[in-house]
């Protein structure tokens, strides 16, 4: 989807960055902007995140590396992105001069509303129940790459149970999960309290 994805929205660092600090749309309180490490290049300039709130989300790289296996051949460090984003959380944290909050996936997935709480509550943003379930169906934010990577968001409606982490996968593909290990628990040890 590489060609499709370039072709639909702007790739120029300057133009993406001014565009992530211009003023809210629509007129809504709130912009949720989703990032992704393998979006940010290790000699980025990461400043034009100083004035937003920042969050990071986790998740076991076992879980993570069966994830992309499903829909890629030979997913790579880079690829699920587990050791840049401490590179990148450790620098926001030193741009922004605060840390910011960490919640694994795990807690979400074992307790919505407690975890998402906790979220909202170290966001300085109001919960609202709303927040537990949706609509199934595509969603115009969801990006061109809804089509392969979101089929079971769409036909979702609220958060699911999380499932066990995978059986043994093979030795390339554990050997990647085991590397990204200590990135993992060094961002856990930030995680926030749930309930």
């Amino acid at each position: 989807m590489r060609e499709a994805i370039i072709a639909s929205m702007p790739c120029d660092y300057n133009t993406v960055s001014q565009a992530l600090n211009s003023p809210i749309p629509d007129g809504k309180a709130i912009w949720y902007l989703k990032q992704m490490t393998h979006h940010m290049a290790a000699d980025d300039d990461l400043t034009w995140a100083k004035t937003h709130r920042n969050a990071f989300l986790i998740r076991d790289p076992r879980a993570v590396v069966a994830s992309y296996a499903a829909k890629r051949e030979n997913p790579t460090d880079f690829d699920i992105g587990i050791k840049r984003q401490v590179e990148v959380f450790q620098a926001i944290c030193q741009i922004t001069g605060t840390r910011p909050p960490v919640i694994d996936s795990a807690q979400v997935l074992h307790n919505p509303k407690a975890a998402l709480s906790a979220l909202c509550a170290a966001m300085d943003v109001p919960f609202d129940d709303a927040m537990l379930s949706w609509s199934a169906g595509k969603r115009a934010t969801d990006g061109i790459w809804a089509a392969h990577w979101y089929g079971v968001v769409e036909g979702s409606t609220a958060f699911a149970p999380s499932k066990p982490l995978p059986a043994p996968m093979p030795d390339e593909l554990e050997a990647l999960a085991e590397d990204s290990r200590a990135a993992y628990e060094h961002m856990s040890q930030y995680c926030l309290e749930v309930s």
